[in-house]
């Protein structure tokens, strides 16, 4: 009642291949020629400087010539700071000698993370997205206040993105399009700390 070896070679050979084409139909569906076009469009203000309190808005631009079916359509904005540095350091072994070390380290910060979304396949049928031209208004409120300035140097950054992104059932194939944005904190100089002379 055994199959041959020969059998099972058959069955296992066409089990591979049938399912490696479902796959790739199925990547084809969801994955292949994901867009036309995906862009961010930011409402910057006129000085290209957010100054806090401000709002950042904008549209998530989407372009389709073909149904797709996407998970969502998302739009972060984040603020975080990053630092990286090298520090030689001398250490002595049991034996009394002295080396030199070097030593890596890194610092990161979050100081916001916040999400929109702006469409998900629970809104239309099969979760599909029909081929078209899509405009996705976005507005983040009020950015909470006494957030640290953007800033660039040698050892890190602070740095505040607006990140639109279209999601797949595989992370590999989300399409992301990332817009930097320049943040100042408003410092209240009329305060007496700093109204104090400097001794």
């Amino acid at each position: 009642s055994h199959l041959p070896i020969e059998a099972l070679f058959v069955i296992i050979s066409v089990w591979s291949a049938t399912t490696r084409d479902l796959l790739h139909n199925q990547a084809v569906l969801y994955f292949g020629n994901m867009v036309k076009d995906f862009r961010l469009e930011l409402n910057t203000p006129a000085s290209g400087i957010y100054i806090f309190p401000c709002e950042v808005t904008g549209n998530v631009v989407v372009v389709t010539d073909e149904a797709k079916s996407y998970d969502a359509i998302r739009v972060t904005l984040r603020g975080y700071a990053d630092a990286s540095w090298t520090e030689n350091e001398i250490e002595t072994d049991s034996n009394g000698e002295s080396r030199t070390v070097s030593r890596s380290y890194h610092s990161h910060e979050d100081y916001i993370n916040r999400v929109i979304v702006l469409w998900n396949q629970e809104q239309v049928p099969n979760g599909v997205l029909n081929p078209g031209h899509y405009i996705f208004p976005f507005r983040f409120e009020v950015l909470p206040g006494r957030l640290p300035s953007s800033f660039e140097g040698n050892v890190g950054h602070i740095r505040y993105e607006v990140e639109g992104r279209i999601s797949t059932r595989l992370f590999h194939f989300d399409k992301t399009v990332l817009g930097i944005i320049q943040v100042v904190d408003r410092v209240d100089i009329n305060v007496p700390a700093l109204m104090s002379p400097v001794e």
